[in-house]
C-alpha cells in the first residue's frame, strides 16, 4: 500500500499528516461518490474533494485546515493522489482476476 501523506500551513506551522490504513470500505465510497467522471471544479465539486481528503485522513485536520493550508494549485492533484491510493491498480488486479477465472 502507498503511504500517502499531506503538508498543511496550520497557524503559520507546516505540519505533516499521514493517511491512516485505507480500507476497502474507503475504495466503496470512492467508486460509488466519484465513479469515472472526470473532475469538474465547480464549488461543490471543490467541497466534495476537500471533505474526501480530510477523510482519507482519518480527520486529522479539518476541511478549513485544509482549504487554508494547502496551496490552490495543490488541491486537486492532492485529491488525484488520494484517489490512486484508494483504488490503486484496481482494473488490472479485476482484469487478471477475470483471465484468471473466466466463468465468475
Amino acid at each position: 500500500m502507498t503511504m500517502l501523506k499531506i503538508d498543511l500551513a496550520i497557524n503559520n506551522e507546516n505540519r505533516t499528516f499521514i493517511a491512516p490504513f485505507i480500507n476497502a470500505r474507503m475504495l466503496k465510497n470512492t467508486i460509488k461518490k466519484f465513479g469515472s467522471s472526470t473532475v469538474n471544479t465547480d464549488e461543490g465539486t471543490i467541497d466534495d474533494m476537500a471533505n474526501y481528503i480530510v477523510d482519507i485522513f482519518g480527520k486529522q485536520f479539518t476541511y478549513d485546515e485544509l482549504l487554508d493550508g494547502i496551496s490552490g494549485d495543490q488541491l486537486v492533484p492532492k485529491f488525484t493522489e488520494c484517489i490512486q491510493a484508494v483504488t490503486g491498480n484496481l482494473n488490472d488486479k479485476m482484469n487478471e482476476i477475470s483471465a484468471e477465472n473466466p466463468n465468475v
